[in-house]
Protein backbone atom coordinates (compact mmCIF):
# COMPACT_ATOMS: atom_id res chain seq x y z
CA UNK A 1 0.00 0.00 0.00
CA UNK A 2 1.79 3.01 -1.09
CA UNK A 3 1.02 6.26 1.11
CA UNK A 4 -0.34 8.81 -1.30
CA UNK A 5 0.88 11.94 1.31
CA UNK A 6 4.78 10.40 1.19
CA UNK A 7 5.02 8.93 -2.63
CA UNK A 8 8.70 7.23 -0.98
CA UNK A 9 6.65 5.63 1.71
CA UNK A 10 5.34 2.00 1.86
CA UNK A 11 3.29 0.44 4.52
CA UNK A 12 4.24 -2.88 5.27
CA UNK A 13 1.43 -5.25 5.23
CA UNK A 14 0.47 -6.77 8.58
CA UNK A 15 2.28 -4.66 9.84
CA UNK A 16 0.39 -1.63 10.12
CA UNK A 17 3.12 0.25 12.33
CA UNK A 18 5.93 -0.50 10.00
CA UNK A 19 6.61 1.93 6.96
CA UNK A 20 9.46 1.14 4.25
CA UNK A 21 11.31 4.28 3.12
CA UNK A 22 11.58 3.30 -0.53
CA UNK A 23 14.25 5.96 -1.34
CA UNK A 24 16.57 4.12 1.72
CA UNK A 25 15.86 0.27 1.06
CA UNK A 26 17.42 -0.98 4.14
CA UNK A 27 15.41 1.91 6.66
CA UNK A 28 12.19 1.02 7.98
CA UNK A 29 10.61 4.37 9.74
CA UNK A 30 8.56 3.41 13.00
CA UNK A 31 5.00 4.90 12.64
CA UNK A 32 4.11 6.92 15.77
CA UNK A 33 7.89 7.46 16.63
CA UNK A 34 9.10 9.67 13.86
CA UNK A 35 12.02 10.14 14.81
CA UNK A 36 13.05 6.02 14.72
CA UNK A 37 14.36 4.96 11.62
CA UNK A 38 14.83 0.65 11.88
CA UNK A 39 18.05 -0.74 10.04
CA UNK A 40 16.51 -3.67 8.22
CA UNK A 41 20.41 -4.91 8.17
CA UNK A 42 20.89 -4.81 11.66
CA UNK A 43 17.75 -5.43 13.27
CA UNK A 44 18.09 -4.31 16.52
CA UNK A 45 19.52 -1.30 15.52
CA UNK A 46 17.76 2.10 15.21
CA UNK A 47 19.00 5.22 14.36
CA UNK A 48 17.82 8.33 15.51
CA UNK A 49 16.88 10.57 12.85
CA UNK A 50 18.95 14.36 12.24
CA UNK A 51 21.97 12.35 14.34
CA UNK A 52 22.74 10.26 11.79
CA UNK A 53 25.56 8.84 13.94
CA UNK A 54 23.48 7.69 16.67
CA UNK A 55 22.31 4.29 16.59
CA UNK A 56 19.58 2.90 19.47
CA UNK A 57 20.40 -0.78 20.38
CA UNK A 58 16.60 -2.31 21.16
CA UNK A 59 15.93 -3.85 23.99
CA UNK A 60 18.81 -1.57 25.60
CA UNK A 61 17.13 1.69 25.39
CA UNK A 62 19.56 3.45 27.38
CA UNK A 63 22.62 2.85 25.15
CA UNK A 64 23.48 4.49 22.28
CA UNK A 65 25.87 3.51 19.83
CA UNK A 66 27.56 5.91 18.15
CA UNK A 67 28.30 4.72 14.78
CA UNK A 68 31.50 7.08 14.10
CA UNK A 69 33.23 5.11 17.25
CA UNK A 70 32.32 2.06 16.97
CA UNK A 71 33.47 1.11 20.63
CA UNK A 72 31.74 3.65 21.97
CA UNK A 73 28.19 3.54 23.64
CA UNK A 74 26.68 6.40 25.13
CA UNK A 75 24.48 6.50 28.12
CA UNK A 76 21.25 8.43 26.86
CA UNK A 77 19.56 11.03 29.73
CA UNK A 78 23.73 10.52 30.97
CA UNK A 79 25.39 12.79 27.67
CA UNK A 80 28.74 13.13 29.49
CA UNK A 81 28.80 9.70 30.18
CA UNK A 82 30.50 7.10 27.29
CA UNK A 83 30.86 3.61 27.84
CA UNK A 84 34.35 1.72 26.37
CA UNK A 85 32.96 -1.41 25.09
CA UNK A 86 35.53 -4.25 25.79
CA UNK A 87 36.11 -2.76 28.87
CA UNK A 88 32.87 -2.06 30.40
CA UNK A 89 34.53 -0.99 33.55
CA UNK A 90 35.63 2.22 32.07
CA UNK A 91 33.62 5.27 31.58
CA UNK A 92 35.07 8.16 29.70
CA UNK A 93 34.24 11.56 30.67
CA UNK A 94 32.87 13.75 27.55
CA UNK A 95 34.66 17.01 27.68
CA UNK A 96 37.40 16.04 29.64
CA UNK A 97 39.08 13.27 27.15
CA UNK A 98 42.16 12.78 29.65
CA UNK A 99 39.80 11.23 32.68
CA UNK A 100 38.49 7.62 32.59
CA UNK A 101 35.89 6.80 35.70
CA UNK A 102 36.47 3.49 36.65
CA UNK A 103 32.92 2.37 37.23
CA UNK A 104 32.23 0.29 40.90
CA UNK A 105 35.09 2.90 41.88
CA UNK A 106 33.52 6.00 41.38
CA UNK A 107 36.10 8.01 43.76
CA UNK A 108 38.72 6.66 41.95
CA UNK A 109 39.64 8.60 38.59
CA UNK A 110 42.29 7.27 35.83
CA UNK A 111 44.06 10.01 33.74
CA UNK A 112 44.44 8.35 30.30
CA UNK A 113 47.82 8.04 29.25
CA UNK A 114 48.85 8.31 32.65
CA UNK A 115 48.57 5.39 34.13
CA UNK A 116 50.24 6.14 37.24
CA UNK A 117 47.83 9.58 37.71
CA UNK A 118 45.21 8.49 39.64
CA UNK A 119 42.57 11.32 41.31
CA UNK A 120 41.47 10.08 44.50
CA UNK A 121 38.15 11.71 45.69
CA UNK A 122 37.50 10.11 48.81
CA UNK A 123 39.44 8.01 51.26
CA UNK A 124 38.79 4.81 53.21
CA UNK A 125 40.62 3.26 55.44
CA UNK A 126 42.13 0.18 55.02
CA UNK A 127 41.41 -1.52 58.79
CA UNK A 128 37.65 -0.15 58.09
CA UNK A 129 35.82 3.26 57.06
CA UNK A 130 36.92 5.60 59.87
CA UNK A 131 36.20 8.78 57.49
CA UNK A 132 35.29 9.21 53.45
CA UNK A 133 37.25 12.62 53.15
CA UNK A 134 36.08 14.36 49.78
CA UNK A 135 38.36 16.89 49.05
CA UNK A 136 39.73 19.64 46.73
CA UNK A 137 43.49 20.17 46.60
CA UNK A 138 44.59 23.57 46.22
CA UNK A 139 48.42 24.61 46.90
CA UNK A 140 47.19 26.81 49.83
CA UNK A 141 45.03 24.96 51.59
CA UNK A 142 45.94 21.71 53.34
CA UNK A 143 43.78 21.81 56.43
CA UNK A 144 39.93 21.02 55.99
CA UNK A 145 38.09 20.28 59.11
CA UNK A 146 38.93 16.91 61.00
CA UNK A 147 42.15 16.11 59.21
CA UNK A 148 45.52 17.30 58.19
CA UNK A 149 47.60 16.67 55.08
CA UNK A 150 51.11 17.07 55.06
CA UNK A 151 53.13 16.81 52.17
CA UNK A 152 56.30 15.46 52.67
CA UNK A 153 58.35 14.38 49.60
CA UNK A 154 55.69 14.16 47.22
CA UNK A 155 53.80 11.68 50.01
CA UNK A 156 50.80 13.15 51.50
CA UNK A 157 50.70 12.59 55.10
CA UNK A 158 46.73 12.46 56.30
CA UNK A 159 46.03 12.51 59.64
CA UNK A 160 42.10 11.06 60.39
CA UNK A 161 40.71 10.89 63.67
CA UNK A 162 44.02 9.82 65.00
CA UNK A 163 44.95 7.76 62.27
CA UNK A 164 47.81 7.72 60.02
CA UNK A 165 47.33 7.10 56.34
CA UNK A 166 50.32 7.73 53.62
CA UNK A 167 48.90 8.78 49.86
CA UNK A 168 51.24 8.75 46.89
CA UNK A 169 50.93 12.66 45.76
CA UNK A 170 52.35 12.22 42.29
CA UNK A 171 50.53 16.09 41.52
CA UNK A 172 48.05 18.72 43.16
CA UNK A 173 45.37 18.84 41.57
CA UNK A 174 42.22 20.83 41.30
CA UNK A 175 39.02 18.53 41.32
Amino acid sequence: MIVTMWRDRVIVKGQRDKVIVTAWRDRVIVKGQRDRRIVTVWRDRMIVKEQRDRVIVKGQRDRVIVTVWRDRVIVKGEWDRVIVKGQRDRMIVNGQRDRVIVKGKRDRMIVKGQRDRVIIRSIRMGCGLVGVLTFQWTPYVNTVENWLAMELNGWMLIAVRNSLLFVRLVEVLNI
